[in-house]
């Protein structure tokens, strides 16, 4: 390893360890929830954002309604409850819906709940439609869209993993191809695309299209030491999935490429790479990563990214008893090694 190639390792250790250790003092707890130890009896796949207490009545209000409804409600396992109505079992996904709660008053707790379960009924009449004209693409081309999963997630579910039209995305993240309709987002089936004699590439390039096309995007900055952080939002469910075509957003871009994350789906978070400042920004966007991430709602990926020539490469790092770990690739500590000092 060469002397200046010492020199920056240092650097980045040095920065991001006098930054986090700020964020420490000033009890920013929070921010990093996601890496605190969890009681693994209680919770699991985001749950850990609750207390004991709080987990207990968010799960008495979700069994309670779905009671209601005429399920026969069991167990939590992996994120999922697990019921069963009219004879057939039936899971649901819990994690978008604790971290919703949670973001609210305990006293909205119910009416969240009502309108999620309320929504998913509507779906039902969603699929109807859909199925009316399933087998003549133009009919159901505008619904195509691509939707991006935690990996962690997408394993964990059986049916999606072995029915859906699937790709990675980028370290840690899946894309899948979806139904965008009015109430629900669900997978394309590989038996109903068979109907439509479309290559999968075909699909998801339809699929990426749409999302650009439906998607009203916001585009805001903030400066932070190193730099400016933009924030592509959206008032869509689909937002972080318009990272996989970032050259749409040229304020995003330089020769060097980016960094990137997309902490939960409605939020895309990107630094062009100009010098040694992304040193900083490493700094500040790790932890601010976490926050999201861990506060969701729709976590997608706690993780950092460099994103040059179309392809996503993994910026490791870590966060334990308030030490940051950073332990980018060979490739990216060679940018480095060629950016020059910020310009005052």
């Amino acid at each position: 390893m060469s002397r200046k190639h010492r020199q920056i390792m240092v650097l980045v250790v040095l920065l991001v360890a006098v930054l986090l250790s700020v964020l420490y003092k000033t009890k920013s707890t929070s921010m990093l929830n996601f890496f605190k130890k969890v009681d693994q009896q209680k919770s699991s796949l985001g749950l850990e954002i609750f207390s004991t207490d709080e987990y207990g009545e968010f799960i008495h209000l979700v069994k309670s309604d779905l009671s209601e409804r005429g399920y026969i409600v069991s167990g939590v396992n992996d994120g999922f409850l697990s019921t069963k109505i009219d004879g057939k079992g039936k899971n649901f996904g819990l994690v978008n819906l604790a971290q919703n709660c949670k973001l609210a008053q305990k006293q909205e707790w119910s009416s969240i709940i009502k309108n999620h379960f309320d929504a998913l009924k509507q779906s039902d009449t969603d699929e109807s439609e859909l199925q009316k004209n399933i087998a003549t693409f133009d009919k159901i081309k505008g619904l195509i869209a691509v939707q991006l999963y935690p990996v962690d997630y997408f394993d964990s579910v059986p049916e999606m993993k072995q029915s859906s039209i699937s790709r990675s995305a980028m370290p840690g993240v899946m894309s899948v191809l979806v139904f965008d309709m009015p109430k629900a987002i669900r997978g394309v089936k590989r038996t109903e695309s068979k109907m439509w004699n479309k290559s999968d590439n075909e699909l998801f390039a339809i699929g990426l299209a749409n999302v650009f096309k439906k998607t009203q995007t916001k585009l805001t900055s903030q400066d932070v030491p190193g730099g400016k952080v933009f924030f592509i939002t959206a008032e869509s469910f689909l937002t972080g999935v318009l990272a996989l075509n970032l050259k749409q957003f040229n304020e995003c871009l330089s020769q060097n490429g980016s960094l990137v994350s997309i902490p939960a789906r409605g939020i895309i978070l990107c630094h062009p790479i100009l010098d040694l400042g992304v040193v900083k920004i490493i700094s500040t966007l790790a932890p601010y990563t976490a926050k999201i991430f861990g506060e969701g709602p729709g976590s997608l990926s706690p993780r950092l990214y460099w994103y040059k020539d179309d392809m996503f490469t993994d910026l490791p790092y870590s966060i334990s008893d308030g030490k940051f770990n950073f332990a980018p690739p060979d490739s990216f500590v060679g940018l480095l090694n060629k950016l020059d000092k910020p310009k005052k």
